[in-house]
């Protein structure tokens, strides 16, 4: 008699394995379906113990082992796998379960998509970087797959989104299109499970282009891994527990296969910075130090133009002298590219009187205001909730309500007081419309688009003039890495634009303003990384934030009754309960940690009930 221990390949069990009674054991790594609530669930096979052994731990448990029906074991997935989703759940304080989720495709599970367990290749660790500009990287990316084909293996290349996906395999497949396999969740299921299948039985070297669940195609032959556009916070994260960052899961598989990692971007992250500092990480040769090439950038100052504004009580004008001639001169001869940070007229709506942020009630993201003046209403970007603008707020029931900032809508508005023509790219649209948005815009001689960071994310074609709408916009977003995304995002349009990139601001000497001007990445990221020491930042601290929402009493409660578990780590409180609608409230609390992942914190983070979530950075 055996005792099987499996994870369960299901989110909502806060466990990291279940134990099953077994006569026989059962393959280590291989799937089965285990009950789970009277659900039948698929599961991940751990490793087996002799049940003798365990007598007494297992008299001692406080309920009855159950028995595992006779079944087919299948392998799906390859044993070093299983290892990197160990290390995930470690690093990521999330139950394996819950992790394994994230990676292992239901298609797979549900086909029963089988694999050999083929033998290991065997080499060495490598870790490379590429700071370069989007061309530059993919002749680095053709020469690296030439170089691992003639050794007989194959690439994985991790594309942010599933649209960028296909423009890196048209690019990259020239030659070899028999042998690129592209897996991401805009296709259906059945071409899904068609290409996983034909890309496991393709004889020869493959290049693999996937998006973040993914990354676990059972092939041993990977003997190179690259991270596109590394620095992509928000692409590589969830938006749901457990926020694990498929970059780290690269990173710990290339590992375990001993293989080449690369990662690359126009501006390198700063932890790949540090390790380059370190000498943990080679940088290529080709890399670039300092941005030279591509548009000059004009800083546009709006401070003297908003106090003109308040002193004369005029309406306050969007875009600078510089913008507004540009744009009136120019629209007819030249493609224009014009950034901004949120979608919607306005991104944040305050009450005046109690000081509460307009959030959804839904999954608290702030509510933008949108559409014109008769027909108003909020919206929420990340769940797509709709509320009547004519709305009280949802904590203190004041109608005081004022909207702040500058939104994509409100951009709009401003251009067509101009009467300019214009293609906007907004957050709603589908990949479909924004494909064909973008085609039509390249289509074109001239013309103006207006969008959100994702423009910078799409196929479009080089532009004339680039600008960003308010560079303040995108350094108040409450994060501790917006300078440094700010600082890419400009890179990037900089790196869009042919003549010039116009930066509007109201914080003319705000220091990260000398380095866009210059185009000094690297000076850029070192001056970033000596403040960071300096205050105990990423990455040379971990940040834990830990964050309660409920009803005002429940979250109170959960949060002083976990405390005491975690004081050692002497986390800092942040005591204010912020209302996100009038019964559910956040009560967060952060954690500053040199040595991570620290086994007993990580324990006590991974089992916390569901109205905690925990952000590793």
């Amino acid at each position: 008699m055996y005792i099987v221990e499996v994870i369960p390949v299901a989110k909502g069990i806060n466990k990291d394995t279940l134990s099953y009674f077994s006569l026989k054991p059962v393959k280590e790594g291989s799937f089965i379906e285990v009950k789970v609530r009277n659900k039948k669930v698929p599961a991940l096979v751990l490793e087996n113990k002799l049940a003798i052994d365990l007598k007494a731990e297992i008299k001692s448990l406080p309920f009855e082992t159950k028995s595992l029906e006779e079944q087919k074991e299948k392998l799906l997935i390859q044993p070093s796998f299983l290892e990197v989703l160990k290390k995930l759940s470690r690093w990521y304080a999330s139950p394996l379960s819950e992790v394994a989720s994230l990676f292992l495709p239901s298609f797979v599970l549900k086909n029963e998509i089988e694999i050999e367990k083929l033998e290991s290749q065997s080499g060495n660790f490598i870790s490379l970087a590429l700071q370069q500009q989007y061309k530059e990287r993919i002749n680095a990316y053709k020469t690296l797959i030439r170089e691992t084909f003639a050794k007989k293996e194959s690439v994985m290349i991790l594309a942010p989104h599933s649209g960028y996906a296909q423009i890196l395999a048209e690019q990259v497949s020239k030659g070899i299109q028999n042998h690129v396999f592209i897996l991401h969740s805009e296709l259906s299921e059945k071409k899904q499970a068609e290409t996983w299948s034909s890309a496991l039985k393709h004889n020869s070297p493959i290049v693999a282009i996937v998006t973040r669940g993914y990354i676990s195609l059972a092939r041993d032959d990977f003997g190179a891994f690259i991270i596109e556009q590394a620095s992509n916070d928000n692409s590589y994260i969830p938006p749901a527990r457990p926020f694990v960052d498929a970059r780290s899961a690269m990173r710990f598989l290339a590992k375990q296969n001993q293989a080449t990692l690369l990662e690359a971007d126009l501006v390198l992250p700063l932890s790949v910075q540090n390790s380059i500092n370190k000498q943990e990480t080679e940088k290529m040769e080709h890399s670039l130090n300092t941005f030279r090439t591509g548009a000059k950038i004009t800083i546009c100052d709006l401070s003297a133009q908003a106090k003109t504004a308040r002193k004369q009580k005029e309406e306050y004008q969007i875009f600078s002298k510089e913008v507004k001639n540009l744009l009136s001169k120019k629209s007819k001869t030249s493609k224009i590219a014009i950034l901004v940070a949120r979608g919607g007229l306005f991104p944040q709506t305050v009450c005046f009187d109690c000081g509460n942020l307009m959030r959804c009630p839904h999954c608290s993201a702030p509510m933008v205001l949108h559409g014109k003046s008769s027909t108003r209403m909020f919206l929420c970007h990340r769940c797509g909730l709709q509320k009547d603008a004519k709305t009280l707020c949802s904590y203190c029931g004041s109608w005081h309500l004022q909207s702040f900032g500058v939104g994509i809508q409100k951009a709009q508005e401003e251009l067509k007081k101009l009467n300019l023509n214009f293609v906007s790219l907004d957050e709603s649209d589908t990949p479909a419309q924004t494909k064909r948005k973008i085609n039509k815009f390249n289509q074109e001689k001239s013309g103006i688009i207006i969008g959100t960071p994702k423009l910078l994310n799409t196929s479009i074609s080089e532009v004339d003039f680039g600008i960003i709408l308010s560079l303040d916009a995108f350094l108040a977003i409450p994060h501790f890495n917006a300078e440094v995304r700010t600082f890419r995002l400009a890179m990037k349009l900089k790196e869009l634009s042919k003549k010039v990139t116009y930066i509007q601001t109201r914080t003319p000497n705000h220091h990260i303003i000398k380095f866009l001007k210059t185009g000094r990445v690297n000076a850029f990221l070192d001056e970033e990384l000596k403040i960071r020491k300096k205050l105990g930042y990423p990455p040379f601290k971990t940040f834990i934030t830990i964050k309660a929402q409920g009803g005002k009493n429940t979250t109170i409660k959960e949060m002083q009754k976990l405390l005491p578990f975690i004081e050692k780590y002497k986390p800092r409180i942040f005591q204010d309960l912020i209302p996100i609608s009038k019964n559910k409230f956040e009560l967060s609390a952060m954690i500053k940690i040199s040595n991570w992942p620290d086994d007993e914190l990580a324990e006590i983070l991974k089992h916390l009930p569901p109205l905690f979530k925990v952000f590793i950075e």
